[in-house]
């Protein structure tokens, strides 16, 4: 028996399924992330530049199976279906490999401008606020966020 081959998930299929609501309901878009840690991360990126989008920000499966490649390989994002993707360097690499040109160049397919996620969590501002979470202590001993720069 050969192997199983899915069908990719399509914008298209989304696009057929908000033209079943009434006329007057808003359409919903289906937002495609990589893992269950980049939901709220690209939600309030939205919620912020987008709030009158609505979207429906979730996994595209249901199995264990995650990641950048598994979204671009088994998915065609459109207007009704995007994608919200970690970088990995193919926004610096600007069209060097076939995946950055498909990346850069698709407006349905969203990316960080950093290597991931963490890059934007990752600065003197939140790791103080991190270490005052952590310790359950948020008195002056040092200037924690002039350290870290440093």
């Amino acid at each position: 028996m050969g192997k199983m081959r899915h069908l990719p998930i399509k914008s298209d299929h989304f696009q057929a399924i908000n033209s079943l609501k009434p006329k007057t309901a808003p359409k919903t878009i289906r937002v495609y992330v990589e893992n269950e840690d980049d939901i709220p991360f690209w939600r309030g990126i939205f919620q912020e530049y987008a709030p009158h989008l609505s979207l429906k920000i979730i996994l595209p499966y249901q199995n264990l199976v995650r990641g950048k490649d598994y979204l671009l390989k088994n998915t065609q994002p459109g207007e009704y279906l995007l994608l919200c993707i970690d970088s990995d360097y193919d926004y610096l690499l600007q069209d060097a490999t076939e995946t950055s040109k498909l990346i850069n160049h698709n407006p349905y397919i969203f990316q960080t401008y950093t290597y991931a996620i963490e890059n934007y969590k990752c600065y003197a501002e939140s790791l103080r606020e991190l270490s005052v979470s952590a310790s359950l202590n948020d008195e002056y001993l040092f200037d924690f966020v002039a350290f870290i720069k440093l």
